[in-house]
């Protein structure tokens, strides 16, 4: 019964990363806000991460992180960092802050700042790209992915709070 359980959960995680992903590539990638375009996936891997358990964030976080650098035709970027992201809050979540709301917000800003500064990091240290024009894009497109929290609150915390 254990193990049904767990396979139940494995597949709605899976559910849920192939339908963010189609949301994020195939839908937003559409819709520009600010000239900018959302990273809904890494928010998803925060919010597992957070009400799900380090472990689980951090399972959730590769497999996205494959799908991020897929879709966006990139070096291993996404492949390391969502990973350590969603341990990290997982990490938060399990001993510094609440499992709630505005908790997952404020973990899914500093995440998606780090990873802001992982994208921008070539281009400030090796293409000499000016460092205003980067933060701004930086910041646009925080903002746009800090959107989906709000719409991936309750999926995420009910595929979490599932039993294990």
């Amino acid at each position: 019964m254990q193990n049904k359980r767990f396979f139940i959960k494995l597949g709605l995680h899976a559910l849920l990363l192939v339908v963010v992903y189609i949301l994020q590539h195939f839908v937003f990638s559409r819709i520009p806000l600010w000239g900018v375009k959302p990273l809904i996936l890494p928010v998803a891997v925060i919010g597992i991460g957070f009400f799900g358990g380090s472990v689980w964030g951090g399972v959730f976080g590769i497999f996205a992180g494959i799908l991020c650098d897929v879709a966006f035709v990139t070096a291993p970027l996404f492949t390391i960092a969502l990973p350590v992201v969603g341990v990290g809050s997982g990490l938060l979540s399990e001993y510094a802050l609440l499992k709630n709301l505005l908790s997952y917000l404020i973990t899914s800003l500093l995440g998606l700042f780090l990873i802001s500064f992982l994208q921008m990091f070539p281009f400030l240290f090796f293409r000499d790209v000016e460092p205003s024009i980067l933060l701004r894009i930086a910041a646009l497109q925080t903002a746009y992915s800090l959107l989906f929290v709000f719409p991936l609150y309750l999926p995420v915390r009910r595929l979490s709070r599932r039993r294990r």
